[in-house]
């Protein structure tokens, strides 16, 4: 008769190969892949794209448990050249009231090559009072007191008060090629109450090539009350 002999030994092979093949079925599911000969996967590696190998999820393993994270895709940049334009503030000199004027740089967004116009401020002088003469005491009338006053002197002119025109650049956007026009605020200057105008450069858009037009500020300057025209350029879009 006979008889089939298990023994421990044989018993733990069985079991250790049993699981080694677990393991292998299961790191093959959770890759997503299927276990080729060596000719095939020599084959299908040359066909795989540098691209499509990055974007595959990297996988590790931990504790007999396999752990996969998603690498992040890349993306195309985009964007143009875009400058903001400057602003330059306009100077304050003199005895009055002076100030001046506030340059407002353009702003430049978009895919093209957009550059924002510049805000040129402008200037604010006053004007120094007038003195009054000095007179010479040999110029006396011969019948004046010896006690009379003397001469009163003429009114001198009040310091100015004086604002200097605002320069506002304009703005440029789009995917062409686009400049926003310039403002250049115009100066006040005189004893009296002056104020530049404003200067306001057009706006620039569109996938054209497109400048916007300049804003000039008028002047403002005497004894009076004194304000200078606004520049308003003009927009430019198109194709």
């Amino acid at each position: 008769m006979t008889s089939i002999v298990s023994t421990h030994d044989s018993d733990r092979a069985k079991r250790r190969g049993f699981r080694l093949a677990t393991v292998v079925a299961a790191a093959a599911v959770i890759g997503g892949g299927v276990i080729l000969p060596a000719s095939a996967a020599t084959a299908s590696t040359g066909s795989v794209s540098q691209v499509a190998l990055a974007n595959q999820p990297q996988c590790r393993k931990h504790h007999h448990h396999w752990h996969c994270q998603e690498q992040p895709k890349e993306e195309a940049a985009t964007g143009g050249t875009n400058t903001g334009g400057t602003g330059n503030g306009g100077d304050a000199t003199g005895p009055g009231n002076n100030t001046g004027g506030t340059g407002n740089g353009g702003k430049a967004s978009g895919s093209g090559t957009n550059k924002g116009g510049d805000g040129n401020g402008g200037a604010a002088t006053g004007q120094a009072p007038a003195e009054a003469p000095a007179q010479d005491p040999a110029d006396a009338p011969a019948d004046a007191p010896a006690d009379a006053p003397a001469d009163a002197p003429a009114d001198a002119p009040a310091d100015g008060t004086n604002t200097g025109g605002t320069g506002n650049g304009g703005d440029a956007t789009g995917p062409g090629t686009n400049t926003g026009g310039t403002g250049n605020g115009g100066d006040a200057s005189g004893s009296g109450t002056n104020k530049g105008g404003t200067g306001n450069g057009g706006d620039a858009s569109g996938p054209g090539n497109n400048t916007g037009g300049t804003g000039n500020g008028g002047d403002a300057s005497g004894p009076g009350n004194n304000t200078g025209g606004d520049g308003n350029g003009g927009d430019a879009t198109g194709e």
